[in-house]
């Protein structure tokens, strides 16, 4: 492992900068951890009413606890550690005509961490401050002067157009301007260009407040009702917070990649630069509903050393530090081990988007119809509760009309009814395996992976896999061991046996590897699981535990296509 000595927080570096400049702290990048339909601000405990890419700590689930999910040893898609924050977007799907389904589109994104104007009264983010900004439900265009959050569209380097100019440059763009794609579908080819010969990566880019509202004892509030009003943004030519929010901190800057040019191989050129096809996961066709949630998981105190110490003329930002631990470039390139379970649902390609109650989720339903009849006035009051748990992704409503059209599927809902819904989430059980191992500290999680995508199709608890999720999909399997910081792969294996009994086996025992924060394992790549098969995962680890030292665990685990 990599560390620099330079000591944050205890060498003093006088730096007043002046009104106007931006200093940039940190710079992140951070990996895709998991497309899930989840939202522990707006839907804590419960399913969220559409898909998300999410970046940051492997502990993220249907609720954030401040205390064990963004302290402690966990594992980052981002490249800094400790770094354990969390954030989520839309994720951006592409319709297929050709085979009638939404494809999702992979994403990354890169936060900078950013200060303008003077250290003094600046203050470090605060452990577990929750943002967020934009319109989910927006569907529509804005209209000129309409208000908006700091949310704007871009390419990431200049798009260049028939003539050679460059018109989406980044820094000629503004969220007034740039809130939806309208500018985009007014520019065809330069789009077409773009994305069949340029970089190819549209750019949701977005500033989370910096100006923080405080309570009695002058302490920063870290989230409120509409998980907004606790902050505001300082104004653009004066960098000092309104009296109303007075704590200042560094502004977050979120600049989420969606790699729409790696979609024209899978789906063909004019497929994937006609905007027709593009959807946010909200249903969006329009690119208002871009939207942005954040908790920082960030130790204050490293903060507070951050601001004192780190200079714009660095160029880079923030140079790396003992506090700050570099993980290796491959580290990020896939997807890390989720530590909490994520709905068992189907992410992509869908021919509906995803949406409604989660598979496994209870939502109970009560209606109550009143009928009075004369001669005499009398009441009669019938009340019915209905408690369905979902097993598919289909939504469940009173009543329910479905139209499917081409271009892509709608669903109109039409409730009859006076409805008042409360949904409670059954969540699955951990993974259970068989283990032997020195301490009970070391676990590790096995899912299984879509070949094609890189994306995780399920976490493994030996439960049934839904032929669904893996059919007619090249898969490959992931072991990760969840608690240690360094751990080598020494062996995994695939058996199977068929409905008749017939075994078969797949070994690959691979040279060991070790790196830091982020340890996984692949193993039978390019495998296809059948109905009615009964498959056995053997993986065998050598780790490093910090706490516990080195450790040695064989796991075993089955589960059945069904």
């Amino acid at each position: 492992m990599m560390r620099v000595a330079l000591q944050i927080g205890l060498v003093a570096v006088a730096v007043d900068l002046a009104s106007g400049q931006t200093a940039r702290l940190v710079t992140t990048i951070n990996a895709p951890l998991v497309d899930a339909r989840l939202d522990p601000i707006v839907n804590p405990g419960t399913c969220s009413g559409h898909m998300h890419s999410v970046f940051g700590s492997a502990s993220f689930g249907a609720t954030v606890d401040p205390d064990t999910d963004l302290k402690g040893n966990i594992t980052t898609s981002s490249n800094i550690w400790p770094n354990l924050s969390q954030y989520w977007i839309p994720s951006l799907y592409i319709w297929n005509p050709a085979d009638q389904m939404y494809h999702i589109v992979p994403t990354f994104s890169k936060t900078y961490y950013r200060l303008r104007g003077t250290r003094e009264g600046a203050n470090p983010i605060p452990h577990n401050l929750r943002f967020l900004i934009g319109d989910a439900s927006r569907t529509i265009p804005f209209t000129e002067g309409e208000p908006r959050d700091s949310i704007k569209w871009t390419f990431t380097t200049g798009g260049p157009t028939p003539s050679g100019d460059k018109i989406f440059k980044r820094g000629g763009q503004n969220p007034e301007k740039n809130g939806d794609w309208e500018f985009l579908k007014a520019n065809p080819q330069a789009v077409y260009d773009y994305f069949v010969t340029g970089r190819g990566q549209l750019e949701m880019n977005m500033n989370f407040p910096n100006c923080l509202a405080v309570d009695a004892q002058g302490k920063p509030i870290l989230d409120s009702a509409d998980h907004r009003s606790h902050g505001t943004y300082a104004d653009r030519r004066d960098p000092w917070c309104p009296p109303e929010f007075p704590y200042r901190i560094p502004t977050v800057n979120l600049e989420a990649r969606y790699e729409v040019k790696k979609m024209v191989s899978r789906l063909g050129a004019d497929v994937v630069t006609n905007l027709d096809n593009w959807f946010l996961s909200t249903g969006d066709n329009s690119g208002s509903s871009a939207h942005g949630d954040f908790i920082s998981g960030w130790p204050e105190d490293l903060w507070v050393g951050i601001i004192a110490n780190c200079s714009s003329a660095e160029g880079e930002g923030c140079p790396v530090t003992d506090e700050l631990i570099p993980r290796p470039r491959n580290a990020q390139e896939r997807v890390v081990p989720l530590m909490k379970p994520m709905p068992n649902e189907v992410v992509s390609p869908v021919a509906v988007l995803p949406s409604g109650p989660c598979p496994g989720e209870t939502t109970t339903t009560t209606t109550t119809t009143t009928t009075t009849t004369t001669n005499p006035p009398t009441t009669t009051t019938t009340t019915t509760t209905t408690t369905t748990t979902t097993t598919t992704t289909t939504t469940t409503t009173t009543t329910t009309t479905t139209t499917t059209t081409t271009p892509p599927p709608t669903t109109t809902t039409t409730t009859t009814a006076t409805t008042t819904a409360a949904s409670t989430t059954t969540t699955p059980a951990p993974p259970t395996t068989t283990t032997t191992t020195t301490t009970a500290e070391l676990r590790v999680v096995l899912q299984v992976m879509d070949t094609e995508t890189d994306q995780r199709i399920m976490v493994l608890d030996g439960s049934p896999v839904p032929l669904s999720l893996v059919e007619n999909k090249v898969v490959s399997f992931q072991a990760v061991p969840v608690g240690v910081m360094e751990s080598s792969v020494e062996s995994a294996a695939l058996e199977s046996a068929d409905s008749v009994g017939n075994s078969h086996s797949q070994n690959e025992n691979r040279r060991p590897f070790s790196f830091f924060g982020d340890s996984r394992g692949d193993f039978v790549r390019g495998t296809t699981l059948s109905a009615g098969t009964t498959y056995t995962l053997k993986t065998r680890f050598f780790s490093e535990n910090r706490q516990a030292g080195d450790e040695l665990l064989n796991q075993v685990l089955s589960f059945t296509v069904q």
